[in-house]
């Protein structure tokens, strides 16, 4: 069966794929020559985008350029073997890239809202991106200089007006809260998060 590799996206240049059945050994296209003091050479004769390298001494199969599972998940290539005597055999190569949870990122526009403002009133929500399709967020606020007049929604990061807020343009016309998202964490393997804070600078308008 032709052979089947695997690399996580985003490794460097010169990183060794990984075999495919248990992703911890190196991905090496093996050959058999009759004649055992014969030198064998690997190159490959199909290169999609010239993404991939090959140890033309060993068949180890690298990567030529950093892979993005978000750009293409599978590649095909044809690796060539060929003897002292310039007989060859070739062979397809499945690789997988394999999708890593990447770095979410956020950021808020700057607030406004009226003086005397009631409870509930909403301010506004942020601009989130994740590369990672199918993420969820859970934001929370982690710095407040307004005593807590702000609330958020932990799902949409929406600020609004908290119940014990009392917002007076002459007292205090501006307020600064930094809020942290967290993504799922998807995929799940490896399972990790990432996260990010945003500054929220909140201006307070006179009525």
């Amino acid at each position: 069966h032709n052979p089947r590799c695997a690399v996580y996206e985003n490794v460097g240049v010169n990183t060794t794929l990984m075999n495919s059945s248990n992703y911890e050994n190196s991905c090496i296209i093996t050959a058999y020559d009759e004649d055992v003091s014969d030198k064998l050479t690997w190159s490959i004769t199909r290169n999609s985008d010239d993404m991939f390298g090959i140890k033309k001494a060993t068949g180890a199969v690298y990567m030529a350029k950093s892979p993005d599972y978000e750009f293409l998940a599978t590649y095909t290539i044809e690796v060539t073997v060929t003897d002292q005597a310039g007989v060859t055999d070739s062979i397809e190569v499945s690789i997988s890239v394999l999708n890593l949870n990447e770095q979410v990122t956020m950021s808020y526009q700057t607030l406004y809202i009226d003086e005397n403002s009631p409870a509930g009133t909403t301010l506004g929500s942020p601009t989130t991106y994740d590369p990672d399709e199918g993420s969820t967020f859970t934001y929370r606020i982690v710095a407040d200089n307004s005593g807590g007049y702000f609330d958020i929604d932990k799902t949409t990061g929406e600020i609004s007006v908290s119940s014990t807020a009392v917002l007076n343009y002459e007292i205090k016309q501006n307020y600064t809260l930094s809020v942290n998202v967290t993504d799922s964490g998807i995929p799940t393997s490896p399972s990790f998060k990432t996260s990010a804070v945003a500054e929220v600078i909140i201006l307070v308008e006179d009525v």
